[in-house]
């Protein structure tokens, strides 16, 4: 348990501001570091000065069960019917939606890619739920594009190591966050893999889609960094635009600046601003087509919605995909209560309670990237818009309220005290080859803390910092 009865301490001025010192020039020394959207200028990534409370035993299930997650979203992201199926009660009312599905039947119907090779690099974040068992985590949502925050995450843990290096008890308290080392063994796997198996003698690079002047290009960097210092791979840095502009398909190679690409790992591409005219549709469905790995690919994508975390949440579901005992009930336990807005009998009665007690629930649309939900008395609102066709590209979801604590924000060299809240995140890696399971492994963690009166965390948004877990 924590020592000090007040967490974190009351500092001294002297104190503060010899922390915050320390905590910025490591910070700007180590390259946790982002880009102001408005201005341009690179300033310290957002961070709290001491490491976040979460609860060891919740921490722990949700690194072991990670690896059982890897696995079921694999598993979904191969089960034709299934999509299909999903699909079906968003197409026709939401055109994003349809249009990713468009690549996806284009891809599969027409047999235009026949990569069998599968690279997955996600994250499952989780909220801290008060049970009569204790504090047990819920899952908020599985992320299966774009995982941002990779490197940042792990150079706050290096940040709080070196704040608090004559703080034995945080010090032995404060997990290890490895996701920099785990994200780019699993590219560079998928790399070399696929250059076994199509390449001779031609030199490939991986290529990572990015968006124009992206906030968090330093935490992608790192990426880019460690995939050449530590695996002698070269990496490409193209914007949807751009690929369109400059890529082509050469004997089933997709080919930018005369080099084959290996690995297309997104880091764009999941929301409609990252289409704004049909040349990134285009872009998008030529990579598909492509002998290149995709990370994810488009079945993969599809199943990171948040329409697939609602239907596996339904009764008998899960056990399509899960069959020992023991891995069903662990997952089931991080389920919380996931609700369709459809025309069913179900769906109709969710309708009700969201218009009656909005205040319980979070109200989800088909969307990525944070700033997109909806809460409390805008829920009524927002429904009392929709028509029955459309209300069927949102879910609802029961409103997760994690403890509230106290922690020091640091924000553009400004410190705050603050009541918080935090949300936990868990990378993972997943590498096959057909039936051939090559690497299934959690890699890491993110811990991004909020004021505990936002409903956002959307680092990129002003609203979370970066943080790491103190093991309670």
């Amino acid at each position: 348990m924590l020592k000090q009865e007040i967490y974190p301490p009351t500092l001294s001025i002297l104190e503060e501001k010899n922390l915050i010192t320390d905590a910025v020039d490591f910070a700007l020394d180590h390259g946790l570091l982002i880009k102001q959207k408005d201005t341009g200028n690179i300033i310290h990534a957002p961070f709290s000065l001491f490491p976040s409370p979460v609860s060891r035993q919740a921490f722990q299930n949700t690194v072991d069960i990670h690896t059982t997650l890897n696995k079921l979203f694999f598993k979904l992201s191969r089960d034709d019917i299934f999509i299909r199926k999903v699909m079906k009660s968003v197409i026709g009312v939401d055109n994003f939606m349809e249009k990713l599905f468009n690549i996806y039947t284009t891809v599969f119907d027409h047999d235009t890619n026949t990569q069998t090779i599968s690279l997955g690099l996600n994250r499952s974040d989780y909220m801290l739920h008060s049970s009569e068992n204790g504090l047990v985590p819920l899952q908020v949502e599985f992320n299966t594009i774009s995982c941002g925050l990779v490197t940042l995450s792990s150079k706050v843990t290096e940040l709080h190591q070196f704040v608090h290096k004559n703080d034995e008890e945080i010090l032995k308290n404060l997990p290890t966050c490895n996701s920099i080392e785990g994200v780019p063994k699993g590219i560079s796997a998928a790399h070399r893999l696929f250059n076994s198996k199509y390449l001779k003698n031609e030199e490939s690079v991986v290529l990572m889609v990015v968006q124009p002047n992206e906030w968090n290009m330093f935490d992608q960097r790192g990426i880019e960094f460690k995939l050449l210092n530590k695996y002698g791979i070269k990496m490409m840095r193209k914007s949807l635009t751009e690929i369109f502009n400059e890529g082509k398909i050469a004997d089933g190679n997709l080919v930018i600046d005369n080099k084959i690409i290996s690995v297309v790992y997104f880091r764009a591409g999941y929301c409609p601003n990252d289409y704004p005219t049909e040349d990134e549709w285009t872009a998008r469905l030529m990579m598909e087509k492509s002998s290149a790995v995709k990370s994810p690919d488009i079945a993969y994508h599809l199943v990171g919605l948040k329409k697939f975390q609602q239907i596996l949440s339904c009764p008998n579901i899960l056990k399509k995909y899960l069959t020992d005992p023991l891995e069903l009930e662990k997952v089931r336990k991080t389920f919380t209560g996931l609700y369709p807005l459809d025309e069913s009998e179900e769906g109709l009665a969710a309708y009700e309670m969201a218009l009656n007690h909005p205040e319980k629930y979070v109200l989800k649309p088909q969307r990525e990237g944070g700033g997109n939900n909806f809460y409390g008395n805008d829920i009524p609102l927002v429904l009392n818009k929709l028509s029955a066709a459309e209300r069927r590209c949102f879910i609802l979801m029961d409103l997760i309220t994690p403890p509230t604590l106290q922690n020091l924000m640091v924000r553009e060299g400004k410190i705050s005290r603050q009541d918080v809240q935090s949300e936990l995140g868990i990378f993972g890696v997943w590498l096959s080859d057909g039936e051939e399971v090559l690497i299934n492994e959690e890699c890491g963690h993110l811990l991004r803390t909020k004021k505990s009166t936002s409903t956002e965390g959307g680092v990129s948004k002003g609203i979370s910092v970066i943080d790491s877990p103190y093991l309670v």
